[in-house]
């Protein structure tokens, strides 16, 4: 290497070595490992005497001298390669941490959240909020279903029972008389929807779902309100607890009696009416609670036990245990004397048209459903209050 290209050279090590004191050892190996004249060198030092200056005006340590430069300053090894033109030189660098302080690195200082550094893992899918568990449409959802906007059935209103022994050959035969009436019963619409962005449901199919079960979930939930407390009128279904037959009070007697007496005395009540069998019982938890926890005089448990965890039962019929019946009441039931039947299944759709979401990139998800209540004999269904007595 010629003393011009070592000229341009050094230009280009001083203003690397500004910035990386590393490539600038690398570069000095190289030109120490050549055969440049001595005198070069020497200015080479001089000018890195100033660079090293520099540095320790930038980049001190509140008092404390460069270590980069007081190593090649106190090699002897260095002076004597400088002072031959040839060559090499270790220098050794005492405490090569304290060359400059860095801040340590953490994952706070990082950012947990920081794209393409620190990125969270999600796990578990979405958590949802606290749902009650929906039974009805279990217990009157029999797979019949009506094509046209109403349902109707015929009930029989009166029947004369003349019945009876022929006197003798050739009299006349006794003639009954049944009367009938028709009641019809409307469909009705359940629907709800919210809106979502376009990006939303394109970067985060789980989070779409997710709404798509929860508007389900919202649907069955009004529904299993409106069979139970539906008003009956053009726009609800008849709830079964409003048509259902009050439970008769003087069935219980002037004795003591708990909640267990009552729901019996309701059964009774349906067979004295020649009804349909009761076939379940609805009950808030509160109320269950207060049945299982009834003691003999002994302290054992009557009904329930801390033990059995089988399916709630009372008088050999199913308990629906639900939050949808209030406290203190009770409702007892057939599922044969009431039918719910779809006109339109449940469906969930998804439009862009709505409004001017389209403009704004946004979607509506619309569920919807129609339904009707039809509730073939009243009188099997008793509903009545779980009223406290001394028992």
């Amino acid at each position: 290497m010629d003393i011009t290209n070592l000229e341009t050279k050094m230009a280009e090590i001083e203003s690397a070595v500004k910035k990386a004191p590393e490539l600038f050892n690398a570069e000095l190996k190289k030109m120490l490992e050549t055969k440049a004249d001595a005198q070069k060198v020497r200015d080479m030092q001089s000018q890195l005497d100033g660079i090293d200056h520099d540095r320790a005006h930038h980049h001190g340590s509140g008092g404390g001298e460069d270590l980069l430069a007081k190593a090649f300053s106190d090699s002897p090894e260095f002076a004597r390669v400088l002072e031959l033109g040839r060559g090499k030189a270790v220098i050794k660098i005492p405490d090569l941490a304290a060359l400059e302080t860095k801040t340590t690195i953490t994952s706070a200082a990082l950012g947990t959240g920081t794209p393409g550094v620190l990125n969270p893992e999600q796990v578990g899918g979405i958590v949802p909020l606290a749902q009650r568990r929906l039974f009805l449409r279990d217990l009157l959802f029999r797979g019949t279903r009506i094509s046209t906007g109403s349902a109707f059935f015929l009930q029989e209103q009166t029947f004369t029972n003349a019945a009876s022994i022929q006197q003798a050959e050739g009299n006349l035969k006794s003639e009954s008389a049944d009367t009938f009436v028709a009641t019809t019963r409307p469909t009705v619409t359940l629907a709800h929807w919210l809106p979502i962005s376009r990006q939303a449901m394109e970067d985060g199919p789980q989070l779409l779902q997710f709404v798509r079960n929860k508007l389900l979930f919202g649907l069955r939930f009004r529904e299993e309100v409106q069979c139970l407390y539906g008003g009956g009128g053009a726009s609800d279904l008849s709830g079964l607890v409003t048509t259902a037959t009050a439970f008769n009070t003087s069935l219980l007697g002037t004795g003591l009696w708990n909640r267990a007496d009552i729901l019996r005395r309701a059964m009774q009540q349906v067979e004295e009416a020649d009804e349909a069998a009761v076939g379940f019982f609805v009950l808030n938890p509160r109320d269950w609670a207060g049945i299982e926890l009834i003691k003999d005089s002994n302290g054992n448990y009557i009904v329930g036990s801390p033990q059995n965890s089988a399916t709630p039962r009372l008088w050999g019929r199913p308990v629906v245990v639900t939050t949808a019946m209030a406290a203190g009441t009770f409702l007892a039931g057939s599922s044969e004397s009431a039918e719910l039947i779809d006109r339109m299944d449940a469906t969930v759709e998804i439009s862009l048209d709505h409004d001017d979401y389209r403009a704004r990139n946004l979607a509506m998800i619309l569920c919807e459903s129609r339904v009707v209540l039809c509730t073939y004999r009243p009188g099997a269904f008793i509903w009545g209050q779980l009223t406290s007595s001394p028992a």
